[in-house]
């Protein structure tokens, strides 16, 4: 049954390979794929993201291929690990977690990414920061050495920091159990409050190092790395300073009602699911206490400590992007999960292991399907790769499925540009993409060469270090001049760098549109304006 439930988990996400990337995601690729070809984040290549899911992405595209595949795969395999880690959360210290439960754990875990967050949301980097940030709170509780779980405490606080800041929310959790297990163990080890303060002092004592050095290892190897290759204070400047006044500057919500407002929406959106992993949490805390039974009540907390930090780690960016609220997988998968435990405790007895194992699996299942359609992501991403895959729709019907309106964004429009790229350009051309659409970079094969492959972060003049990155984007293009440009028709007339118009002058003419995007091709030697 276990073995039938983890195939179910892995059936659940496997689609999501032949989904499209969004803008971001172009991102991490591009900078992953050039990173293997000698190029060193920040230094060559820009983006802003600490450098936890490029790796990631270097990771994926060395062990299956440099195709828009192999970080879905990557992510898949995170999310079947988050499921894992809930599984051990869930169930006691001391106690084996059944091979049945692990199972089911990858099918809550699937429901919980792939049900709610869609392709525009995937492949991010708040999945992983959640489930390292989770990792940080097992290693706390359940590896028994305290050295060795104070040495995965400080090493999983880092991992995840490294992906975002904004794991801190879930690691100060996994960091409040370590201390409370110090605590707990020095009346152990002393009698009296001063035998036990003594105990707790020394356990400390012999626990700190270990992570501390769990804490910097990562740190230091990263800092070796960049140092090494003389990028060490470009990604200071980007990652420190530059996130730092992109966190000043641009704010979406600055006030107490709008953040509810916000929280309420998303509530709606998890629909009935997100709703009764809320209630169950809520409803185990004074149950517990009730029933007197010490762990039921952990497992409430513990889920609302999860739920608390997941909505402080989307609200102190101040912008509630829907990929911010990525973050929430951790506490539904554990809610999910939490919920499937209880069930099988409470009727394993009558009805045997393996149906009480599954029957909350399905009732977690049919609370899914009361999702409205139309926010119901599984049903409508599952749907468009099984028309794809059986020839129900065009591939341009496909495409058609998936846009982002309020970012510019269509794949309709991404793939006929690409198309026609492929079809007008050798393989050693460099090519420039204005604006956000990086994913071309990632369906094309092609290159820009320069730091400033994607000019969404430095148009805008509040943005940080805006002249100085203008300039130097400026100088390489007309360095090299690229044979196309692709720009944003959202931005025709506007004189800005992901504006069609900024480049007639350099000798440029429309060859091309497509929806939201144009193509100019260089055809004539005027020289550039002053």
């Amino acid at each position: 049954m276990g073995v039938l439930l983890f195939v179910l988990g892995v059936a659940l996400g496997l689609h999501s390979l032949a989904l499209p990337f969004g803008d971001d995601q172009g991102l991490y690729y591009y900078v992953a794929r050039e990173w293997r070809h000698g190029t060193i984040p920040y230094r060559d290549v820009f983006d802003h993201k600490p450098p936890g899911i490029y790796v990631v992405y270097r990771v994926a595209l060395s062990l299956f291929g440099e195709s828009l595949a192999s970080p879905k795969i990557t992510e898949l395999a995170c999310v079947l690990a988050l499921g894992a880690l809930v599984a051990r959360l869930v169930v006691p210290r001391g106690k084996r977690v059944p091979r049945a439960l692990y199972g089911a754990s990858a099918t809550v875990a699937s429901i919980a990414h792939y049900g709610f967050f869609d392709f525009w949301n995937a492949y991010q980097t708040e999945l992983w920061y959640t489930t390292l940030g989770i990792a940080t709170i097992v290693c706390a509780v359940h590896v028994r050495s305290l050295r060795r779980a104070s040495f995965g405490v400080g090493l999983f606080v880092s991992l995840a920091v490294l992906m975002k800041p904004m794991s801190v929310f879930y690691s100060a959790i996994g960091v409040g159990a370590l201390v409370h297990r110090l605590v707990f163990r020095s009346h152990k080890v002393g009698f009296g409050l001063g035998g036990r303060l003594r105990g707790a002092i020394r356990e400390t004592a012999s626990s700190l190092p270990w992570a501390l050095f769990g804490l910097l290892l990562p740190f230091a190897l990263v800092g070796i790395y960049f140092g090494a290759h003389g990028a060490l204070g470009s990604m200071i400047d980007i990652v420190v300073f530059g996130n730092r006044h992109y966190a000043k500057t641009f704010k979406n919500v600055t006030t107490l009602e709008a953040v509810v407002r916000l929280h309420r929406d998303e509530l709606e959106f998890v629909s009935v699911v997100g709703k009764a992993v809320l209630a169950t949490t809520l409803l185990r805390i004074p149950l517990g206490f009730v029933l007197r039974d010490k762990a039921l009540v952990r497992r409430g907390l513990l889920g609302l400590a999860l739920v608390v930090a997941a909505s402080a780690a989307v609200t102190v960016q101040q912008k509630f992007f829907g990929v911010h609220w990525v973050t929430l997988v951790g506490a539904l998968a554990f809610g999910l999960f939490a919920f499937v435990y209880d069930t099988r405790r409470l009727l394993q007895r009558r009805l045997g292991p393996a149906l009480a194992t599954v029957l909350p699996v399905v009732v977690i299942g049919a609370g899914y399907l009361l999702t409205p359609y139309d926010i119901r992501v599984l049903s409508h991403e599952q749907g468009a790769v099984i028309d794809l895959v059986t020839k129900q729709t065009t591939r341009e019907q496909f495409a058609g499925r998936f846009y982002a309106p309020p970012m510019n964004y269509y794949q309709v429009d991404v793939d006929a540009v690409s198309r026609y790229l492929k079809a007008h350009m050798s393989a050693d051309e460099p090519l420039c993409v204005r604006g956000f659409d990086t994913q071309i970079y990632a369906q094309t094969g092609f290159r820009y060469g320069g730091r400033f492959f994607w000019t969404n972060y430095i148009w805008n003049p509040a943005s940080y270090r805006h002249d100085d990155f203008v300039a130097e984007d400026r100088a390489y293009f007309e360095k090299i001049k690229p044979r196309f440009v692709v720009t944003e028709a959202v931005n025709r007339g506007r004189g800005m760098l992901e504006s069609r118009e900024t480049y007639f002058p350099y000798g440029y003419e429309l060859v091309y549109t497509h929806g939201s995007l144009d193509v100019v091709e260089r055809r004539t030697t005027a020289a550039p304006p002053p």
